[in-house]
This record gives C-alpha cells, structure tokens and sequence, in this order.
C-alpha cells in the first residue's frame, strides 16, 4: 500500500509576481533605457515611415 503525504502550501508561494512594466513599453538596445511607447522618445516621421530614437543614446529602437 503506498502512503500519501499532504503538506499546506502557503497562498503567496503560488501568485504570480505581479507585472511592474506595461507591455507598451519599448527598450533600447544599445543603453538599456525604458519608457512607455508614449514616452520621451525622439520621433522622426516622412510620410508614413516613422523612426523613434533613444533621448540618451540616439539609438534607432523602432522603424516603421
């Protein structure tokens, strides 16, 4: 006959962390800043083709 142990898990060990970041939000590659889509990014647009920069470093993070 096999033995079954129970054993109380405490609530808290089972919640996922909850989520600081919005997921609008973009990342530089070259210096790790973070904002929302919305944010201080530096935009360039002609036409419909829009760049937005880095306001640290000047890096490219989305082209469309």
């Amino acid at each position: 006959m096999t033995a079954t142990d129970t054993y109380s898990i405490d609530r808290a060990q089972t919640r996922r962390p909850s989520r600081a970041r919005s997921k609008s939000v973009l990342f530089c590659t070259e210096c790790g800043y973070e904002n929302p889509v919305g944010g201080d990014w530096e935009i360039s647009q002609q036409g419909s083709h829009e760049r937005r920069y880095c306001p640290n470093c000047d890096a490219v993070v989305t082209d469309r």
